[in-house]
């Protein structure tokens, strides 16, 4: 059998220490990372986090490398079993994956067709907790602008209505 890319389940927000731990055992580790902007103390930031929360994946050949050693690697659960087995990820998987990642910064980027279009008429829906979750509303007047602080979209009514944007189409995250 020749190596094949397999799945690692981490743990809570260890995918990286994972990454770092399994490295150095002298495997070979992808954990494919993407950025998003957040707000931070009144400032906008880019914050790089796992492009999947909890995984990250594996170059390996089981039957000829020992992997016993995963499982008790710090911020390692484990594989991802089926049938109590490890499963390895269907070939052209990662290699399709890994073509989206910017090679200058090294992150995983979504291009502009995979990203939300706004425009004028365009259903909204606010998913904030609270008395605001599930209101819709359709979104009216224009997209301009640059980023700030304000939502993305706001309602009129509590029973749906019109929501207007300041932000630049690419901007919402």
């Amino acid at each position: 059998m020749s190596p094949r890319w397999y799945a690692i389940h981490s743990q809570p927000r260890k995918e990286a220490e994972a990454e770092t731990h399994l490295a150095r055992q002298g495997f070979e580790v992808w954990l494919p990372r993407i950025g998003r902007r957040v707000r931070k103390r009144g400032a906008w930031t880019l914050k790089v986090e796992p492009l999947f929360s909890r995984y990250l994946f594996l170059w390996v050949d089981p039957q000829a490398q020992d992997v016993s050693p995963v499982r008790s690697t710090r911020g390692v659960t484990d594989f991802v079993r089926v049938a109590g087995h490890p499963q390895p990820i269907p070939e052209g998987v990662i290699e399709g994956l890994k073509t989206l990642v910017d090679p200058t910064s090294g992150l995983h980027e979504l291009s502009d067709g995979q990203a939300p279009t706004l425009t004028p008429g365009a259903a909204v829906e606010v998913r904030p907790r609270g008395a605001l979750r599930g209101v819709k509303g359709g979104l009216s007047g224009s997209v301009r602008g640059s980023p700030g602080p304000d939502p993305a979209a706001h309602p009129r009514a509590a029973g749906g209505g019109e929501a207007r944007s300041e932000r630049a189409p690419g901007a919402l995250i």
